[in-house]
């Protein structure tokens, strides 16, 4: 409770940085307590000051319901759908996709096997074999994962014959 009190005082205060330390101290606290009335409390009146906190819970969460989704089925298509959107989700991105290299070519080409993609933006998955133009080919390894920013859209024209 004395962490909460000094969290309000600091922030009448305008001491923001200070409070935010103090309320997210709290905040853990009455969780460890168990008073689960008190962090809604919190949650409702204070959301500025625990961003940090829900922001965390809510990817939680989500990897929860990922790992859940993954055990409730065998189906790898399934289980690439619900990572590729719980994925999506988390990071607040317009694309994920999982992309497959393909081992006689040297990792050099490769397709997209799974996607979540906003609406506006097209397919990869109607690419069936890109050429892998964003990194060195010392960098592939058969599980590897890698972040992509700002990919131009003539990436999805390039096809193998």
């Amino acid at each position: 409770m004395a962490n909460e009190l000094a969290a309000k005082f600091y922030l009448d205060w305008g001491k923001e940085k200070v409070a935010q330390a103090y309320m997210q101290e709290a905040y853990y606290c009455y969780a460890r307590w168990g008073a689960k009335a008190k962090t809604d409390d919190l949650e409702k009146h204070y959301p500025e000051l625990l961003q940090p906190i829900l922001q965390s819970l809510q990817q939680q969460k989500t990897l929860f319901n990922v790992v859940n989704q993954i055990r409730e089925s065998l189906n790898l298509d399934a289980i690439f759908r619900a990572v590729t959107q719980n994925i999506r989700s988390i990071l607040n991105v317009s694309r994920v996709g999982i992309y497959q290299f393909h081992l006689g070519v040297n990792y050099e080409y490769g397709e997209f096997i799974a996607e979540d993609v906003l609406p506006q933006f097209p397919s990869g998955l109607a690419v069936k074999t890109v050429r892998d133009s964003h990194s060195s080919k010392a960098h592939h390894q058969p599980l590897s994962l890698q972040l992509m920013q700002n990919i131009p859209i003539g990436m999805f024209d390039r096809r193998v014959q």
